[in-house]
């Protein structure tokens, strides 16, 4: 099972992968600022509101499928992963 220090290295293995390393290149120093806005108007907004499902349904898996379907029917949840 991954813990949270785990989970928190993929995810910044995903933002900072060598891969995208040429595009960031190119863009220079604003990446920065990109990276920034980004955190600020997403990855911050969304934490809380994933740790407020997580604990409103926690007999139900804490899962973005589950989450999706309960609040938009069956066609949802497609959606929600989608999304995720």
């Amino acid at each position: 099972m991954l813990g949270v220090f785990a989970l928190a290295v993929i995810n910044v293995e995903a933002v900072l992968s060598i891969w995208y390393y040429p595009s960031k290149t190119e863009f220079g120093w604003s990446s920065i600022g990109w990276y920034i806005i980004g955190t600020v108007l997403f990855l911050i907004p969304l934490s809380p509101s994933g740790a407020d499902l997580a604990t409103m349904l926690p007999d139900e898996g804490g899962e973005v499928y589950t989450w999706g379907e309960g609040a938009f029917g069956e066609k949802g949840r497609f959606f929600a992963i989608f999304c995720d």
